[in-house]
C-alpha cells in the first residue's frame, strides 16, 4: 500500500511539473495565460472530484463488527476499488493521449502585419518547393 502511494505520488508530481512546459510549447504566446489558467482550474477541479470520490468509496465500505467506541475504519475492498478506478482512469487518459491528440502540430502564430491566410499560403508554398527539390 505504501509503495503504491509512493509510485502514484511520484507520477503525479512529474505530471504536474511537466504540464506547464508542455502547455507553453503548445499554444501561441498571447494565449499562454489563458492556457495556464485552464490548467490550474483543471487540476483543482480534478483533485476535488477525485478526493470526493475516494472519500465516498472509503466511507461507504467500512470494516464491520468493530468493538464499541472504535470509529469506522475503511475496509480493504474500498482501497482496492479506488485503485481500480484510478487504473481505469489512467487507461482512459492513455488512450486519449495516444489516439485523441494530434501530433506534429505547431502553434499558429501570425507574422506582424500579415494576415493568417497569407502566412499559411506562403508556408505551404515553401513546403511544396522543398518537397519537389
Amino acid at each position: 500500500m505504501i509503495g503504491a502511494g509512493v509510485i502514484v505520488g511520484a507520477a503525479v508530481s512529474f505530471g504536474y511539473a511537466a504540464m506547464p512546459a508542455v502547455i507553453m510549447a503548445s499554444v501561441p504566446h498571447h494565449q499562454s495565460g489563458i492556457a495556464n489558467g485552464i490548467n490550474s482550474i483543471s487540476r483543482s477541479t480534478g483533485s476535488a472530484i477525485g478526493s470526493a470520490v475516494v472519500t465516498t468509496i472509503l466511507a461507504s465500505k467500512t470494516i464491520e463488527h468493530l468493538p464499541a467506541g472504535v470509529p469506522a475504519l475503511p475496509a480493504e475492498s474500498g482501497f482496492t476499488l479506488t485503485f481500480w478506478i484510478g487504473a481505469a482512469a489512467f487507461a482512459l487518459v492513455a488512450v486519449i493521449a495516444r489516439f485523441g491528440l494530434r501530433t506534429g502540430r505547431t502553434p499558429r502564430t501570425e507574422q506582424a502585419g500579415a494576415p493568417a491566410a497569407a502566412t499559411s499560403s506562403a508556408s505551404s508554398a515553401a513546403e511544396k518547393e522543398t518537397a519537389s527539390a
